[in-house]
């Protein structure tokens, strides 16, 4: 099965890319779609809407990359109306 891409990349500040992110990732996995997010942003509101009934991450995606951690403490699991989609 192929897998498709999507990416949101904007230096800009508000204009939309959590929101977007957030109700795209919502409508695929409501679709059955298997869902990964990766949340780049420092401030990592992707991260934190996504992951808000969850314990939140000790590590970010950077501590991953500089082999500061490993892919289980950076990563979370959010769950949508009708099916999983899992989050970085």
């Amino acid at each position: 099965m192929p897998t498709n891409k999507i990416a949101f990349i904007n230096g800009k500040g508000g204009c939309g890319k959590t929101t977007s992110i957030y109700h795209i990732a919502g409508i695929l996995a409501n679709q059955n779609e298997r869902v990964l997010v990766i949340d780049f942003d420092k401030q990592r509101n992707l991260s934190d809407i996504m992951l808000r009934f969850n314990a939140p991450l000790k590590h970010s995606i950077f501590d991953f990359m500089i082999g500061k951690t490993t892919p289980n403490n950076v990563t979370g699991r959010a769950f949508f109306k009708k099916t999983s989609a899992i989050y970085l």
